[in-house]
């Protein structure tokens, strides 16, 4: 099983604090663009279950009582062939 885990710190909002954190995914090798890997108010979290040696997008935005933001700049990553080591942390 091959797991990268995301983290990232709390956005400076002028307008009220942030009430969830949305995570997406692009995982072209299932088919899917862009769709929510997590949701909620942690800042940080393991994505589990990918594939080795394939390249995964991430992005996030946040959502407030004022709606949601724009997207954060795409992270590309890469995991690693099952011959390496299995588990990365990346910080948004």
């Amino acid at each position: 099983m091959i797991r990268i885990g995301t983290k990232w710190t709390e956005p400076t909002l002028n307008c009220a604090p942030v009430s969830l954190y949305i995570l997406e995914i692009d995982d072209w090798w299932h088919g899917l663009s862009f769709a929510p890997n997590y949701t909620g108010l942690n800042m940080e979290h393991l994505n589990k279950d990918l594939l080795p040696a394939v390249t995964y997008n991430f992005r996030l935005k946040t959502e407030t009582e004022y709606g949601e933001s724009e997207y954060s700049d795409i992270t590309t990553m890469k995991t690693f062939d099952k011959s390496n080591l299995s588990f990365r942390f990346f910080f948004f």
